[in-house]
Parts: C-alpha cells; sequence; structure tokens
C-alpha cells in the first residue's frame, strides 16, 4: 500500500515538474517540440514531422524575423 502511495506521488511530482518546465520554456519564448510532434501526427498525418533544428529555427524566424529587418 505504502508502495503505492510513494508511486503515485512520484508520477504526480513527475508531472507538476514537467509542466512548470514547459510553462518556462514557453515564457521563454521556446516552443515545445514534442507537443508539436504529437499535434502534426495526429492532425496531419500526411505530412512528415520536421527534424527539433527545422522546427527551432522555424519557431525562431517566426518570432524574431528573418535577417536584420528591424529599424532599432
Amino acid at each position: 500500500m505504502n508502495d503505492l502511495k510513494n508511486e503515485t506521488s512520484h508520477s504526480v511530482l513527475a508531472m507538476l515538474f514537467n509542466r512548470a518546465k514547459q510553462t518556462a520554456q514557453l515564457m521563454c519564448g521556446l516552443p515545445d517540440y514534442d507537443a508539436y510532434v504529437a499535434h502534426v501526427k495526429m492532425k496531419h498525418p500526411d505530412q512528415a514531422v520536421p527534424s527539433y533544428e527545422r522546427f527551432f529555427r522555424e519557431r525562431q524566424e517566426a518570432r524574431y524575423g528573418r535577417g536584420m529587418s528591424r529599424c532599432c
């Protein structure tokens, strides 16, 4: 009984840690690649899933633009 309680407590803490980590990454502008992969596989099964590097580069370009296009 005690082992089950410890295992449940551990899984709850792991879930809370993962959610906190995901929230912190989103606040810093780092999108969740795993959530994106799950979305693509579920909603767009005919499309290839991009590599993490390509995904990250596209997210950076979407956030900051390409090159030095800003005036300041």
